[in-house]
């Protein structure tokens, strides 16, 4: 979601035109309320697929989410259905899909079509020079298909990235992560207290754990729990917020560094403004491991199985890793747009559609 609104901003600077905002969203996993209001614009949201954690809501299950998948069938077809209604009823110049699989779907059974664009960190794990850690043989199998179905009939890939890429095969291209102005135009200054940002809630019980032997640490943790105060306090020096973004960007650009469970733009955003990352991939997301290896290897911070800061203070990563970081984000700002002007107005495009530009 942070994605779709750094494009937004990036999209309406240059002059452009966003029409519509769907939002794949379950049961499991809300529309949090900064959202509607980043975008600025209309949103709707639609069913859509979700990883789904087990009882104690830390790892995922795979039992759990194949059952919830399976009974959702009905939902995620009007779900298709919807898309397609809503791109005909608006008819853009482009369709930008930040990794949904209903989007895609939606354009594979389309005979007329929009440009067609992914947009998602996952493609990079397509590209030759993602050094693919070992994992399941299994959990690896699944994230290449659905890598590959989320991506129907795509003219032009996005592949966010750590580091710079050259072009690849069939449409892909390595961009630098989209972030949100709030995180460019932020002041970093570095705190003692850490920021902790959880997928799944049921790991704020490592975090208390170690903080009850720390207790001289100050913490400051994000979660997505269901019914949650905006505020929760587990103990002295130990407080859990709703997700709010202004909040979020201001405790990050202030802390000494950030514990996560790996997800990229948490990652991202904590490097561009020069903070450690300790990553710890929640059980069982076979994308969050190759995200965390791959941040580990550009630089970004260290890689664990449990949450224990102390880590980060002995193995420190290294600073000129996130200073190249950083200006690479600087430097390649308007790349993206470009991209994505240069598709629409393509010969190809002109032809289908006289080269509107939305």
């Amino acid at each position: 979601m942070t994605q779709a609104i750094a494009l937004r901003q990036r999209l309406e600077k240059a002059g452009h035109e966003v029409c519509l905002t769907m939002v794949g969203v379950s049961r499991f996993r809300t529309l949090p309320d900064f959202f509607a209001e980043c975008m600025g614009g209309p949103v709707t949201t639609f069913e859509s697929p979700v990883l789904v954690t087990g009882r104690d809501n830390k790892g995922v299950s795979v039992a759990r989410t194949a059952v919830h998948s399976f009974l959702s069938l009905p939902r995620f077809t009007l779900s298709v259905f919807r898309i397609r209604r809503e791109i005909n009823r608006h008819q853009p110049d482009v369709v930008i899909n930040f990794f949904d699989l209903m989007c895609s779907i939606s354009f594979l059974l389309r005979l007329s079509r929009p440009r067609h664009v992914c947009v998602g960190h996952q493609f990079y794990f397509q590209h030759p020079d993602f050094v693919r850690p070992e994992t399941s043989l299994l959990g690896d199998l699944a994230l290449r298909l659905l890598t590959r179905c989320s991506a129907f009939r795509a003219d032009l890939r996005l592949a966010l990235s750590y580091r710079p890429g050259e072009p690849a095969r069939r449409g892909l291209r390595v961009v630098a992560p989209l972030l949100r102005s709030e995180i460019l135009e932020v002041m970093a200054h570095e705190g003692s207290y850490l920021v902790a940002y959880l997928l799944n809630p049921g790991y704020a019980e490592q975090i208390e754990d170690w903080h009850r032997r720390n207790q001289d640490v100050v913490v400051h943790g994000f979660w997505d729990r269901p019914g949650a105060a905006a505020e929760t306090v587990l103990g002295p020096g130990l407080t859990f917020h709703a997700l709010d973004d202004r909040n979020f960007v201001r405790l990050l650009a202030g802390c000494r560094s950030l514990i996560t469970t790996a997800g990229f733009e948490s990652v991202c955003e904590a490097m561009y403004l020069g903070k450690p990352v300790l990553m710890v991939p929640t059980a069982g997301h076979v994308e969050q491991y190759y995200n965390a290896t791959d941040a580990e290897s550009a630089g970004s911070g260290v890689v664990s199985d449990h949450f224990d800061p102390g880590l980060l203070e002995s193995r420190w990563p290294d600073r000129a890793s996130r200073e190249r970081f950083r200006a690479w984000v600087d430097t390649t700002q308007a790349d993206t747009v470009r991209l994505i002007e240069d598709l629409v107005c393509s010969p190809e495009a002109k032809a289908d559609d006289g080269g509107r530009v939305g």
